[in-house]
């Protein structure tokens, strides 16, 4: 795995555990759930998107790796 790939998968965990914890504080603060409550109604509510994102994000930059590998095969 090259330095570029293993950056590009940390960003995409980091940003998802962003938006899981947003969605959870915003459901303890306006909601006023306990934590655990807000934790998987929260989580259930957005998994969807999170998934829906990640998976582009991965189809997006996957066929940017086999390009650059191919490229050097190539050479």
């Amino acid at each position: 795995m090259t330095l570029l790939g293993l950056t590009l998968a940390v960003g995409i965990v980091i940003d998802d555990a962003i938006i899981v914890l947003e969605n959870i504080y915003r459901f303890i603060e306006e909601k006023g759930m306990a934590a655990r409550e807000a934790a998987v109604k929260a989580t259930e509510e957005i998994a969807l998107a999170v998934l829906a994102t990640t998976i582009s994000l991965v189809i997006i930059f996957v066929p940017i790796a086999f390009t650059t590998r191919l490229c050097q095969t190539l050479q």
